[in-house]
């Protein structure tokens, strides 16, 4: 199947992804966003930084998502 993403799709899917621990090691991820550990766990995406990376970085992002799953 081939689909064409433009880059707010993109954008979409990375954010929409969950982030599991072994993922964020990534240094993409470490810039788009911080993970806040506690009685809450969860990451906090910094919604300005998707202006500052190129649409390849989002797609490479958006597959370790995938492969950390």
């Amino acid at each position: 199947m081939k689909i064409e993403l433009n880059r707010n799709d993109l954008i979409a899917l990375v954010k929409g992804s969950f982030v599991p621990y072994e993922a964020m090691e990534s240094e993409t991820l470490q810039l788009m966003g911080s993970f806040t550990g506690g009685f809450s766990d969860r990451w906090n995406w910094n919604y300005s930084v998707p202006d500052m990376i190129t649409d390849q970085e989002l797609w490479d992002t958006y597959n370790i998502l995938l492969r950390e799953k």
